[in-house]
């Protein structure tokens, strides 16, 4: 059985979204989401090694953290183990900002939980994935003289003079 036959394409609507951006920012983003989610794999199976059971717990909602961002950054990853294909489907041609929303969830649950030196480290590298996607959702800057313009017009829409001065 092939592992890769349940994975679906985009649609088009979705697709020219995220196509927006140029092909070499689209691949440092996924690395760095790669290298990002499994330092925060192994330093929450450091933080899991303690002896608080807030910190076990944290530990283990940091491994399941850093695993969903390997099943939705790198589905060929995790396309052995049959369980996580759906979530691998699921992200396909999600917009950015469903991501960065979904990864924000077990850094701020390990936050509250443990301020170990390690749980901290690995909460703050799915922070890192989060922002990234962050980044993409916000999109790129205007130009110079859009910005300057708009600006401008805005300022002007905005003055009153005396004679629209309520009475």
């Amino acid at each position: 059985m092939d592992p890769f036959s349940n994975i679906s394409t985009p649609q088009p609507q979705q697709q020219s979204q995220q196509d927006d951006m140029v092909w070499w920012f689209k691949w440092l983003i996924k690395g760095s989401a790669v290298v990002l989610g499994f330092l925060a794999l192994v330093l929450g199976i450091v933080t899991t090694i303690s002896l608080s059971a807030s910190c076990m717990i944290a530990g283990i909602i940091l491994i399941f953290g850093a695993v969903l961002v390997l099943a939705f950054e790198v589905p060929m990853c995790c396309s052995f183990i049959e369980f996580i294909r759906p979530l691998s489907q699921f992200s396909e041609g999600r917009p950015h900002w469903v991501k960065c929303g979904i990864y924000m969830v077990s850094p701020i649950v390990t936050f509250i939980l443990c301020q170990g030196a390690a749980s901290i480290l690995g909460a703050l590298c799915l922070f890192g994935v989060a922002a990234l996607y962050f980044m993409l959702t916000v999109g790129k800057k205007a130009p110079l003289e859009e910005m300057r313009s708009r600006a401008f017009t805005d300022s002007k829409a905005n003055l009153t003079t005396n004679d629209q001065l309520p009475k």
